[in-house]
């Protein structure tokens, strides 16, 4: 016998079915298969990422100076250098007669003095060093003791010969490796001059 259905019931015998319900379980299984295929952020090689990848590199590496720029520095030192060196026990002058001709050998000395109480140690190995700029020929680099002009307590004068082809002008730099003494004390000392030579 047909049985009318009332809306809103199930008919006696059958479960009513919530389409809705339906609606949502499919949801939730799209959801968890998307979850389940994800093993985490991964970078463009397919990898996970760590928070190492997230981070670049840093270069500790000390910066290195190139040739130009060690030049320049040497450079700015050595426009700090003056024709002498006078302290409270010693001093190291240079003596120039400008303007010297050009083309011949010439000479210009240097004299280290003690001050005060101080005179030059005699005992002690004097070394002179030489370098000079372009267009200056400097026949003799280093000179010690032996090479001086006068060499007593009082003064320790070197004679330096250098000749410049081209009149102009340019600077010798001298190092001067010496000592004075006192009745008690000595002291070693090293001083850089710079002696401007002028030719025409």
């Amino acid at each position: 016998m047909y049985r009318k259905h009332v809306a809103g019931r199930a008919p006696a015998g059958f479960a009513f079915f919530d389409f809705s319900m339906l609606v949502s379980l499919g949801a939730a299984l799209a959801i968890l298969a998307s979850l389940a295929s994800c093993d985490g952020c991964k970078n463009q090689a397919g990898e996970v990422a760590s928070p190492k990848d997230s981070v670049p590199e840093v270069d500790t590496t000390p910066p290195k100076l190139d040739d130009a720029g060690a030049a320049g520095d040497s450079n700015m030192d050595d426009e700090m250098l003056g024709p002498e060196v006078v302290t409270d026990g010693y001093e190291v002058k240079s003596h120039v007669d400008l303007p010297y001709p050009k083309g011949e050998p010439q000479k210009f000395s240097v004299e280290i003095r003690g001050r005060g109480e101080w005179h030059v140690n005699v005992e002690y190995p004097f070394v002179l060093s030489l370098r000079a700029d372009e267009g200056i020929d400097l026949p003799v680099t280093d000179l010690t003791q032996a090479d001086a002009a006068e060499f007593t307590q009082d003064v320790a004068r070197f004679d330096i010969p250098f000749s410049m082809e081209v009149a102009g002008d340019g600077c010798v730099y001298v190092e001067a490796d010496f000592a004075v003494c006192t009745k008690e004390n000595c002291l070693p000392a090293t001083e850089t001059i710079r002696v401007q030579l002028v030719t025409e």
